[in-house]
């Protein structure tokens, strides 16, 4: 699979910028990068801080339809590997899409659906990499950090082209039907610091352990109780 890039300097966000470009008939599969942008957002609309020196990215992809929920963990699997490839250690993933580094927030990845048949979607899948920028702790739901603040400088043409490498083998992984290996690498990914978390969705909260991801890609926590209770959205804190 190829990817056809469109670099711009500034925009008000790259999944708005990838959003037009599809819905111009822009030949799939590409992504789209900027050095800044106005209105980057994250998970169920909240904004994303988005300084010039940090990394944006959304790749515009096709996928089967009963993978798109598996899409999430395969993004940050990639990203993961990108990091790692580059010598960033300390490095986890916490559920649902979330890769830190040092317990902390180092980026974030949104998937939205941009078009959707009986057999496949089209995804927006977007990428925001905390290179050279964090948000302050009072701006976030959980505390983030910079490559540049846990002593990393690496550039971003190499980070970038680490990510889509490792996006587009993954990706192929999935489609040959292996997500239940992937699944496994992610759950040996997982942070590991805490053994206990807490589910929150909109005024319910629900505190447990991990326990498992199951085939759906849904995070089964074991509740203090000893219930095994199944999440498929959620935000997890620890």
């Amino acid at each position: 699979m190829t990817l056809s890039l469109h670099a711009f300097d500034h925009v008000s966000s790259t999944m708005d910028v990838a959003r037009d470009l599809y819905q111009k008939k822009t030949p799939i599969p590409f992504y789209v990068t900027a050095q800044s942008q106005e209105k980057g957002r994250g998970r169920r609309g909240r904004s994303w801080v988005s300084a010039k020196g940090n990394l944006f990215a959304t790749f515009v992809l096709p996928c089967a339809l009963q993978h798109k929920t598996f899409i999430s963990f395969v993004a940050a699997l990639a990203l993961y590997k990108a990091l790692d490839t580059q010598g960033v250690k300390d490095l986890s993933l916490k559920w649902p899409n979330d890769v830190l580094l040092g317990g902390k927030k180092i980026a974030g990845i949104l998937i939205e659906i941009l078009e959707e048949s009986q057999d496949f979607s089209v995804l927006s899948i977007g990428i925001g990499v905390n290179r050279e920028h964090a948000p302050e702790l009072v701006e976030v739901l959980y505390p983030a950090t910079s490559l540049k603040a846990s002593g990393y400088s690496i550039a971003l043409c190499d980070l970038l082209e680490g990510l889509k490498t490792y996006l587009l083998a993954y990706l192929n992984d999935l489609a040959q039907g292996h997500w239940p290996d992937l699944c496994d690498q992610w759950i040996s990914l997982r942070d590991k610091r805490h053994a206990m978390m807490t589910i929150q969705q909109g005024d319910r909260v629900i505190k447990g352990s991990f326990h498992n991801i199951d085939k759906e890609g849904c995070l089964l926590l074991k509740t203090e109780t000893g219930e095994i209770k199944t999440f498929a959205t959620g935000d997890v804190f620890f």
